[in-house]
């Protein structure tokens, strides 16, 4: 694929940066501010920090934008932005040249250019010193205005590139020059401008980008989509990227354009376009430095000392000291742990990306994280939609091109439920991509036993049964099952079996949804006395889901203990099945029979493990338990089974709600803490309600 600058704002006009600057605001006025005020003698200078794709360079530009584009401003200040590395100042003297070239480049004026050309060979640095900031401040006499100088990296610039004399005379310039202001970045807070001793120290006024907000990632996803989008979309999203503009971008982007191809082509691109810079950073490492960040890297959550030390093979003192050099070069961060105790993360989530990806690359890593995207954000028929775009692509690709596709595909169809959906995706798939002759024989194997034994006319009636009653038509929906269960109810042949079995449920469904409470419990009974004597496979499941909800029905008429027994005679049937175990969890919270819960809480959890379709209505219902005032019985539970990947988010809620400091990533933290204020909520609720069955 041919990668288009389509972020960088380095290529963009000002128009374009104008209509593209959507978030960061805020801290555009606040910059703004500085230069409105600065009309004395001495000039505020301003530094804003921010990990790598958090939008400092489009803030900085977009200022210079507004600079040019703003009368008042532009009589008052020339824009003079640097490039986005500056590594060939290593000097002061250099710096003030380095600002002559862009004079020179941005005017394309012969004389500024000679005067660069001059000066480049000189080799006395106080002469070039001298010299070159004289040219500069002419260049700002000659326009009537004071200069903004734009310079970014200047962690970098201030770190490593210059030395401590020089950032002593540098700020003497730039603090005794009315006609100098500068703006720069920097990727962290470094050493120069925390340390009292530095040059730097309290010299900028310092604007920090964290994460995009909930509305500043929704006011992005209009941009680019010109849609609407709902919280529970966007949420999830915006923890995932951390709120991260140029992640988000390529996120946003995929949902918009809904290509496999493109998606994995940006996240490779994100890495490809990263590698010098982060090869460059871990090639300059003194070798046991490096040691210890490749060993900090295979973590995500933030680690002690100790930890690294394990993982690098090297004592707790040597890896603490080396720790603290790569904190002191920016690449390494401290974050508060429990009591005194220093736990380190790399400064950018980047880092841990590249290294992974280049240690562990696996193409199937990055098409089940493409597939769990694709599953969670589409349904149903734009499912349909999205996977067919994918094998339409696919076809147009050679077989090196397209082997992501054809797993993606095979994950989608699995992950796809109910059995419709399947035959929806099969059927509205081109031939050409199934029959191709470089299709994986796992695929080809799944298709066979999709397609065997299924004869779509037959199942046609099911099929808009089901379309009917999503839509709402639930009458029509009804006598498309009457249909069937008429055609079918004298058949023998087991596939025609399942089928009436099913139309049954759905009957049954329909018949519930619409309130008709005792019809639906007398279809299911229907359908359970037809086939309780019989073992087959396709029929054990519609038996199992119907005495399920036949229960659910039940328990909504108060009937409890029925409905449990009727319940647990479903878990004998399939003992995994999520919705019954669910559902069983429910009606013991409803009945408060802890003892019993706590024995049977384990497998519900393991349903989770085994599909991921459990997680949110078993979420709900630990939620209610915890709320109840069992918050700690939970987290015991969960931790002594399997699902602890599963309910991360929840287990660290848990220790929020219970004054726990729990240690985890940025991301699962944020998770957390939204689960302990929910569970908060429901207690404040349930207290307002008089409710007296609480424990807490």
């Amino acid at each position: 694929m041919e990668f288009k600058y389509k972020y960088n704002p380095g290529f963009s006009s000002d128009a374009e940066l104008i209509a593209s600057f959507v978030v960061r605001k805020p801290y555009l006025d606040l910059i703004l501010e500085n230069l409105h005020e600065n009309t004395e003698s001495a000039n505020q200078h301003v530094l804003v920090v921010g990990a790598r794709g958090t939008g400092k360079t489009m803030l900085v530009r977009r200022v210079a934008a507004e600079v040019r584009k703003n009368p008042a401003l532009n009589q008052q200040w020339y824009p003079l932005v640097f490039g986005e590395e500056s590594y060939g100042i290593t000097s002061v003297g250099e710096f003030w040249l380095e600002a002559l070239f862009h004079i020179a480049d941005q005017t394309q004026n012969a004389t500024w250019q000679t005067a660069y050309d001059e000066l480049k060979v000189e080799t006395d640095e106080k002469r070039l010193q001298q010299r070159a900031l004289g040219q500069l401040m002419d260049f700002a006499d000659a326009q009537g205005k004071r200069i903004l100088l734009i310079v970014e990296n200047l962690n970098m610039l201030f770190a490593e590139q210059l030395g401590e004399h020089d950032d002593w005379d540098l700020r003497h310039a730039l603090q005794n020059e009315s006609r100098l202001m500068l703006l720069g970045t920097a990727t962290q807070r470094f050493e120069q401008i925390e340390a009292i001793q530095k040059a730097w120290f309290e010299f900028f006024t310092i604007y920090e980008l964290e994460g995009l907000s909930l509305e500043d990632c929704r006011n992005l996803w209009i941009r680019i989509t010109g849609q609407q989008v709902s919280d529970n979309r966007l949420k999830p999203i915006r923890i995932l990227t951390g709120g991260n503009p140029r992640l988000l971008r390529i996120l946003i982007d995929f949902a918009v354009d809904l290509s496999l191809k493109d998606l994995m082509a940006n996240i490779s691109q994100l890495i490809d376009e990263h590698t010098d810079y982060f090869k460059s950073h871990l090639d300059h490492l003194a070798t046991a430095e490096r040691k210890v960040f490749i060993a900090l890297l295979e973590f995500w959550d933030p680690k002690g000392a100790k930890e690294i030390a394990i993982a690098s093979r090297m004592n707790v003192n040597q890896a603490s000291a080396l720790l603290n050099r790569l904190v002191a070069r920016g690449a390494v961060m401290v974050v508060p742990g429990k009591g005194r105790k220093k736990l380190y993360q790399a400064s950018e989530r980047l880092y841990n990306i590249y290294y992974l990806m280049r240690r562990r690359s696996h193409p199937s890593s990055r098409v089940q994280a493409a597939v769990k995207f694709i599953v969670t954000f589409y349904q149903g028929n734009e499912l349909v939609e999205v996977t067919t775009k994918l094998a339409n692509e696919a076809c147009l690709l050679n077989s090196i091109e397209r082997s992501d596709h054809f797993y993606a595909y095979q994950g989608i169809l699995n992950a796809s439920q109910p059995l419709q959906l399947r035959e929806q995706l099969l059927k509205a798939t081109p031939k050409t991509f199934l029959s191709a002759s470089d299709v994986p024989e796992s695929l080809k194997q799944l298709i066979s036993v999709e397609a065997k034994g299924q004869d779509k006319n037959k199942w046609q009636d099911l099929i808009r049964g089901g379309e009917l009653y999503k839509s709402g038509n639930y009458e029509e929906a009804i006598s498309a099952f009457d249909n069937l269960i008429s055609r079918f109810q004298d058949c023998s042949e087991i596939q025609l079996l399942e089928l009436l079995a099913r139309a049954l449920f759905y009957k049954g469904v329909t018949l519930g949804t619409l309130g008709r409470s005792q019809e639906a419990i007398d279809v299911y009974d229907d359908l359970i006395e037809r086939f309780q004597h019989r073992s087959e496979i396709q029929l054990l499941e519609p038996i199992a889901k119907a005495l399920v909800n036949k229960g659910v029905t039940i328990g909504t008429l108060g009937r409890s203990q029925e409905a449990e027994e009727l319940v647990r005679k479903s878990l004998a049937i399939t003992p995994t099945n999520w919705q019954a175990n669910g559902y069983l969890a429910e009606l013991l919270v409803d009945q408060q029979k802890w003892d019993d819960l706590w024995k049977v809480l384990p497998s519900v959890l393991s349903a989770s493990t085994t599909n991921t379709d459990a997680i949110d209505p078993i979420l709900d219902t630990l939620l209610l338990i915890a709320t109840m005032g069992h918050a700690e019985k939970i987290l015991q539970i969960i931790r002594s089974t399997e699902a602890t990947t599963q309910f991360e988010p929840l287990i660290v809620g848990l220790q929020l709600f219970l004054g726990e400091e729990p240690v985890v990533a940025q991301e699962i933290l944020e998770v957390g803490q939204d689960v302990a204020e929910r569970i908060r909520n429901q207690q404040k609720a349930l207290l307002e309600k008089g409710n007296t069955d609480t424990n807490y």
